[in-house]
């Protein structure tokens, strides 16, 4: 009847006694095994192991409709003659061929080049904390432009999408040599400081440094990409962040992936931290390193006090 129905549910059979015959009888037919009813240990262990593996047939079926429905959209997007861009808060993750010629407005490109020339770029530090004890200072650094208003414009609104890399990679550029020139500076102080900087991975190649990647987390597979990266840090992805306040299984999924990453020998950083709830609840799950504007917000220098630590 199950086969008929194509259904995927484990059968099986309880009997009064063991028959070889009878078990035989039950796998042939399509079902899990014959168990007598009063060997409970043994039932439980074949209930359990059928379970599991009736979980893991689900998860590899959703993984499989999910990539087909990822790869027709891909075709439908590329395919597409109007312009589609994939926005992620404010940020373009995907464009199609139509969509390029809009970004790479010569008017865009030419008012970033002049704001290079002017010297309306701007750094700006936020500190990245040890949540382990180590005494050491970190500070993530991200880059704003000033418009001709003189007023701050995020680079997820001035840079171009992956691709147009000219522009791209002398913005990255001019971050390195200001990054270093800060770095240098701020030394002279005492302090042994490094800093993260968030570059394309064109420039990353030409770099002998240590690698972080970002937005850990969110993909069905995460860890797969650890196999094609060799990176020393990984930022968890701030959602998960904003989901620790109230889910508990949120919780429990963090410290998977903090534990999964410990055993990979990569040290995890979590952002977006905005309270000292938040903050314990991290130390709990064994995170590496944190930052967040409840720690400090980005600055222009770099001035946290991390021996209050």
């Amino acid at each position: 009847m199950l086969r008929r129905l194509d259904r995927d549910i484990p059968f099986i059979l309880l009997t009064d006694n063991y028959d070889a015959a009878r078990t035989t009888a039950v796998l042939k037919a399509g079902g899990q095994g014959a168990v007598p009813y009063t060997e409970r240990a043994l039932l439980m262990l074949v209930v359990d192991r059928e379970l599991t593996d009736l979980n893991e047939r689900r998860r590899r079926l959703l993984e499989s409709h999910l990539c087909k429905a990822e790869q027709r959209c891909q075709r439908l997007l590329e395919s597409s003659k109007d312009a589609i861009a994939y926005v992620i808060e404010g940020m373009r993750v995907y464009v199609n061929a139509a969509e390029h010629p809009i970004l790479n407005d010569k008017k865009t490109i030419n008012h970033v080049h002049r704001a290079l020339d002017d010297d309306r770029f701007r750094l700006i530090f936020q500190p990245v904390i040890n949540l382990c004890g180590e005494n050491e200072e970190h500070y993530e650094v991200y880059v704003r432009m000033l418009n001709d208003k003189s007023e701050e414009v995020s680079p997820y609104d001035f840079l171009p999408p992956p691709g147009l890399t000219d522009t791209v990679v002398r913005v990255d550029r001019w971050i390195f040599l200001q990054a270093i020139k800060k770095l240098a500076a701020h030394r002279v102080k005492g302090q042994n400081t490094r800093l993260f900087l968030n570059v394309t991975a064109e420039t990353l190649r030409q770099l002998h440094c240590k690698v972080s990647i970002s937005q850990f987390g969110c993909a069905l597979n995460p860890s797969h990409a650890l196999n094609h990266i060799d990176t020393d840090y990984v930022r968890i992805d701030g959602s998960f962040t904003e989901e620790l306040r109230n889910d508990h299984d949120a919780r429990t999924h963090l410290k998977e992936i903090v534990q999964s990453l410990q055993s990979a020998g990569k040290l995890s950083i979590v952002p977006l931290v905005d309270s000292a709830g938040i903050l314990a609840t991290l130390w709990q799950a064994g995170v590496n390193y944190i930052q967040g504007d409840y720690l400090q917000p980005p600055t222009p220098e770099m001035t946290y006090d991390f021996s209050d630590n």
